[in-house]
C-alpha cells in the first residue's frame, strides 16, 4: 500500500470527502505516521522477530574511543556490537560505566558503554586496523505522497533514470532507495546525488537496486515501510485519527473495535517468524562461550 493507496483506503473507511478543507494530505500523512511511531513499531518490535534490524559495518579511527549510534535507530538503541579482528568478529560485553575505568587504557577493544547518543569502546582501539560490526532497528521512514519519489526505470553505470523526476531531487541532496516489493524497506539511504540530467540521477547507487525500486529523498517513502499484513491496519488507525478530530466518537469507538481485532490478527501472522524451530538463547558470558574475552587490567 502506497501512500496514495493509504489515503484513498481510509476515506473509504471513514467517509472522509475528497473537497474537505479541514486537513491536508500531507496533514493526513502525518497522522499516519505518528500511529506508525507511537503503536504499530513499539508493537513490532516487542514480538523480538528483528523485522527492522540492519547490519553495518564501519571502521574504528586510532585513538577514539567514542562512536555516533546511527541518527536512524529506533530509539538510538543498538541490536548488537562485534570487533572484527581479520577475519574474525570477537562479541564485546556490555561495560558498566562505573567500571570502566577498571579495565586497560588502551589496546584492543574488549567491550563498551553507552554515553548519549554515542557508544564508547574499552579500551580506546589503538589501530585503524580493527573494524565494528553494529546491529540496530532502523527507523521506517516518513510518509509522503507517490509524487514524491521516482521510480527506477533503468540503472547503468553510477546513475539510474526515473520515470518522473521529483521536484525535490536535486544535485547536492541525499536519497534513499527503497524497495517496491517485500517489505519496502530501505536498500540503500542517504545517496549523495552528485548530479542530475533531465530524468536521469547519478550518484552511489547501491547494487540491489532494481527496476521498480523508489527514490526519495532521505529520510522519506512513498510506501509504508512495515509488514504488508499490517497495511490495512495503518488505514484503520488513520480513521481513527480522523473520526477523533472531527469528533465523531460513534465512529470512532466502531473504527477502533475493528482496529483492535486487525492488530490481533497481525500478531498471530507476524510471531513466530520461525515455525519448526524453536530458539536456542545462549548466554554470551557463560561457560559455553569460550571466546568471551573479559579481562581487568
Amino acid at each position: 500500500m502506497n501512500s496514495d493507496e493509504l489515503l484513498a483506503s481510509a476515506r473509504r473507511g471513514a467517509s472522509i470527502p475528497n473537497d474537505q478543507n479541514l486537513f491536508t494530505d500531507a496533514e493526513l500523512l502525518a497522522f499516519a505516521d505518528e500511529t506508525i511511531a507511537t503503536s504499530f513499531v513499539p508493537m513490532i518490535m516487542s514480538l523480538r522477530e528483528e523485522f527492522f534490524v540492519k547490519k553495518e559495518n564501519i571502521s574504528c579511527v586510532a585513538n577514539q574511543a567514542e562512536y555516533n549510534i546511527p541518527p536512524r535507530a529506533i530509539g538510538s538503541t543498538l541490536r548488537d556490537l562485534k570487533l572484527i579482528v581479520g577475519s574474525e568478529r570477537k562479541n564485546l560485553i556490555y561495560i558498566q560505566p562505573e567500571v570502566s575505568h577498571k579495565y586497560a587504557t588502551s589496546g584492543e577493544p574488549i567491550g563498551f558503554y553507552m554515553q548519549g547518543d554515542q557508544y564508547v569502546l574499552v579500551p580506546v582501539p589503538t589501530s585503524a586496523s580493527y573494524s565494528l560490526e553494529i546491529s540496530y532497528s532502523f527507523r521506517p521512514s516518513a510518509l509522503v505522497p507517490l509524487a514524491s519519489a521516482g521510480v527506477v526505470a533503468t540503472i547503468g553505470s553510477g546513475l539510474i533514470t526515473v520515470t518522473s523526476l521529483p521536484s525535490g531531487i536535486l544535485t547536492g541532496v541525499l536519497v534513499d532507495c527503497v524497495s517496491g516489493s517485500a517489505n519496502y524497506q530501505n536498500k540503500g539511504y542517504n545517496v549523495a546525488v552528485t548530479n542530475v540530467s533531465g530524468s536521469t540521477v547519478y550518484g552511489t547507487f547501491p547494487s540491489t537496486l532494481a527496476v521498480g525500486d523508489y527514490v526519495c529523498l532521505a529520510s522519506t517513502s512513498p510506501v509504508i515501510q512495515l509488514p504488508l499484513e499490517l497495511h490495512p491496519a495503518v488505514a484503520q488507525s488513520l480513521q481513527c485519527r480522523y473520526l477523533e478530530a472531527v469528533g465523531d466518537y460513534e465512529g470512532l469507538r466502531v473504527a477502533e473495535n475493528r482496529l483492535q481485532q486487525q492488530m490481533t490478527t497481525a500478531r498471530q501472522l507476524l510471531s513466530p517468524r520461525i515455525e519448526g524451530e524453536g530458539k536456542f538463547i545462549i548466554n554470551r558470558s557463560g561457560l559455553i562461550n569460550r571466546n568471551q574475552r573479559r579481562g581487568f587490567r
